[in-house]
């Protein structure tokens, strides 16, 4: 008995297309035929696309009887995972007069890691500097760069000192065929006078290490 695999992103996709998709899912055209020739077809994790469906066909036949062909599809629909907005670093204490950068490149498409993404920043001090809780929260307008890219700089000298402010990311898909919803992400920022001293540690794996903070103790 011989038998052969087939996978399809559309039912009506010529041999042609199918093969171009199946050297998609398996990288290469090598390992997809590798993969097709077995009775037992294996896909890689994260490999079909997200939010659409593969239509997978198994046919068998005798080897002396190629033309009398018995065949089996079945219809794979896979669920588009959500989008997810990352902040690298966390909330942070800040000297109000220095050049503040928050990184959201980590943020990610999980069904497509080279998928384009869209970023969009805001800012707003969420406590003033005499400890009140603004309601609602002032949006800062000025002194921000980079707001539609994967990171935002906070220029200095625009944060008033000792106030907390809430840095949000959103975080959307570029296709217009995508009809996930946006993700989004927070850190808080809470300013000081002066920039906070620089914490460094010496030493490497397995060694006597010490921590100098200026001003302060050693340890």
């Amino acid at each position: 008995t011989q038998w052969q695999w087939s996978v399809r992103e559309d039912p009506a996709d010529d041999d042609a297309a199918a093969a171009a998709f199946a050297a998609e899912i398996f990288l290469s055209t090598e390992a997809a035929e590798a993969a097709l020739a077995r009775r037992n077809l294996i896909v890689p994790s994260g490999r079909l696309p997200g939010g659409k469906s593969a239509y997978f066909t198994f046919e068998a036949w005798y080897e002396n009887a190629p033309d009398r062909k018995a065949e089996s599809v079945a219809t794979v629909a896979v669920r588009a995972q959500k989008l997810v907005a990352a902040i690298r670093g966390g909330s942070r204490l800040v000297g109000a007069s220095a050049q503040v950068e928050i990184d959201g490149s980590a943020s990610r498409d999980p069904d497509d890691a080279a998928a384009d993404l869209g970023y969009a920043w805001s800012v707003a001090k969420v406590v003033g500097a005499d400890g009140v809780v603004l309601s609602p929260p002032a949006t800062v307008k000025t002194g921000l760069t980079g707001q539609d890219t994967s990171k935002l700089v906070i220029l200095a000298d625009t944060l008033e000192p000792g106030a907390e402010y809430l840095a949000s990311l959103e975080v959307s898909s570029l296709d217009v065929d995508d009809a996930r919803a946006p993700a989004t992400a927070e850190v808080t920022i809470t300013t000081v006078p002066e920039p906070p001293p620089a914490v460094g540690i010496a030493g490497g794996k397995g060694a006597e290490v010490a921590a100098k903070i200026p001003g302060g103790a050693t340890f």
